[in-house]
C-alpha cells in the first residue's frame, strides 16, 4: 500500500486526523496524489530534526507543510497556464515521436518535410526545456498528459 492510498484510509477512519508524509520520493507523480488523498504535509526524510519537529506541530495546528518540491509540484498543479502550449502540430509531431517514430516516418505520417520535423523538434525541446526527444516525451507525458 502506498502513502496516499494508506492517508485516504486514515482519513475515512478518523476524517479529523493530520496526516503529515515523510517520504524518500520527491517527484510530482507521488507527492500530488498525497496531497489529493488529503495529506496535511509532505516532507523529505532528509529535513533536519528541528524542522520536523516545528512541522509537526504546525500540521496538527492546522497549517500544510510542504518542502520547496512539494510546493512546486502543487503550485504547477493549480497553475496550469505555466505549463508549456503546444500547437495542434507540435503536438503530432510530439505523438509520433512518443510512438517511436524516425524523423523521416514523421514527416511522411503528416505531409511534412524532415527539415520541418527537425524545427518543430527543436521548438519542442525548448518549450519543454529538455535536451533530447526522450526527455521531451517523458516530460509530456508527465506534464501534459500527453498518451502516445
Amino acid at each position: 500500500m502506498n502513502g496516499p492510498e494508506v492517508t485516504r484510509r486514515i482519513l475515512a477512519a478518523q476524517p479529523e486526523t493530520k496526516v503529515l508524509i515523510l517520504t524518500t520520493y520527491d517527484s510530482d507523480t507521488d507527492i500530488l496524489p498525497a496531497i489529493e488523498a488529503g495529506a496535511n504535509g509532505y516532507l523529505l526524510k532528509d529535513v533536519e530534526p528541528h524542522i520536523l519537529a516545528q512541522a509537526i506541530r504546525d500540521t496538527v495546528a492546522g497549517a500544510t507543510v510542504l518542502n520547496p518540491s512539494a510546493a512546486k509540484a502543487v503550485s504547477k498543479a493549480l497553475h496550469p497556464q505555466d505549463r508549456p502550449v503546444l500547437s495542434e502540430q507540435e503536438t503530432r509531431v510530439l505523438r509520433e515521436a512518443a510512438r517511436g517514430l524516425t524523423n523521416r516516418e514523421i514527416a511522411a505520417r503528416l505531409y511534412i518535410s524532415e527539415t520541418t520535423v527537425k524545427t518543430y523538434l527543436s521548438r519542442l525541446f525548448a518549450k519543454l526545456e529538455v535536451n533530447d526527444r526522450t526527455a521531451a516525451v517523458a516530460k509530456a507525458i508527465e506534464t501534459l498528459g500527453l498518451k502516445p
